[in-house]
């Protein structure tokens, strides 16, 4: 299907679902700006009541019927745009077992990741200090987590909203919500520069490098 056919769809079937679904998210940020525990509960609310509804969307099947089923080794996944607007762009991602999303950063941007089908690790972290010099930013490891159907995790909106998603099923397919849309020209990947496991509490060398395709997350 053509680029131009893809967003024709995308402007025309059950948009919305998806300003409904923003709409939702947009209230409970500003309801729990300064609550953290209460925004995530009140998430959690949100998604389970909507999740119906998101899942048997038309665009959203259509997407899933055009996923490829195994992992293409030049990408970091697959992606399709449901919606985009000023304030929003949601995705539907594919990650594969064995092939991680790489970690990175949402500039400008806050949001969710939920989890439709499979299983996926996502691992949080922050940046203490970058060398815009040379690009070496050092990471402390905030969390790690698996996911499954219907659970999600956020990432806020900070210079420091870090995270990586790999599937620990042969596939899983993330909705991954973005408030607003990322701001492309300024995301990158950030590469681990030392053999070291992922513990909640240590630090990480890492690399910084630009992102010069956009791949949906």
């Amino acid at each position: 299907m053509s680029e131009a056919a893809q967003q024709l769809i995308t402007d025309v079937w059950d948009e919305d679902i998806w300003a409904e679904f923003v709409d939702g998210i947009q209230a409970i940020y500003e309801h729990h700006a300064d609550h953290a525990q209460d925004r995530q509960a009140a998430l959690a609310r949100l998604v389970k009541a909507m999740y119906p509804g998101l899942v048997n969307d038309a665009v959203l099947q259509q997407a899933i019927a055009r996923c490829p089923q195994s992992s293409d080794p030049t990408r970091p996944g697959w992606w399709s745009t449901l919606h985009e607007n000023a304030i929003s762009h949601i995705a539907l991602i594919a990650v594969y077992q064995g092939q991680a999303m790489p970690l990175h950063d949402h500039p400008g941007s806050h949001g969710l990741s939920v989890v439709l089908s499979g299983r996926a690790q996502v691992r949080q972290a922050s940046i203490a200090e970058l060398n815009p010099a040379n690009g070496v930013a050092q990471i402390n490891l905030d969390s790690i987590e698996e996911l499954g159907q219907q659970q999600f995790s956020v990432f806020e909106q900070s210079q420091s909203n870090l995270h990586s998603i790999e599937a620990m099923t042969p596939m899983a397919h993330i909705l991954a919500v973005h408030l607003p849309p990322i701001r492309r020209e300024e995301q990158a990947y950030y590469f681990p520069l030392e053999t070291k496991q992922w513990l909640p509490g240590q630090s990480l060398s890492t690399k910084r490098v630009k992102i010069r395709n956009n791949f949906g997350h």
